[in-house]
């Protein structure tokens, strides 16, 4: 098989903006905040949430869902994400601020 059969059989590639690492604090945080950018583009509610499980995020980033809770927790304290859990439904929302 080759290389490239190989990447295109992984799924879809993940594309983050390198320059926004120093802004946000790491490359974690930076992985989340352009998933979550791209995500309200495309399947945000009308309030402009998005419910994604730590599983479906790490399957989109490769990030651990330690990992996650450390960048989305970055992410707060510069006041860029909002995160709101229903508890009833047992779904996470986020939102970008």
């Amino acid at each position: 098989m080759r290389l490239s059969e190989f990447l295109t059989n992984l799924g879809p590639a993940v594309a983050y903006y390198p320059k926004l690492c120093p802004v946000l604090g790491g490359v974690d945080a930076t992985l989340i905040f352009c998933q979550l950018f791209y995500w309200s583009l495309a399947d945000a509610d009308p309030e402009g949430r998005v419910s994604k499980t730590h599983w479906e995020i790490q399957e989109a980033t490769g990030l651990t869902r330690k990992e996650q809770e450390l960048a989305r927790r970055k992410l707060r304290l510069l006041g860029l994400l909002q995160e709101h859990y229903a508890r009833l439904d047992h779904q996470m929302f986020y939102r970008l601020d």
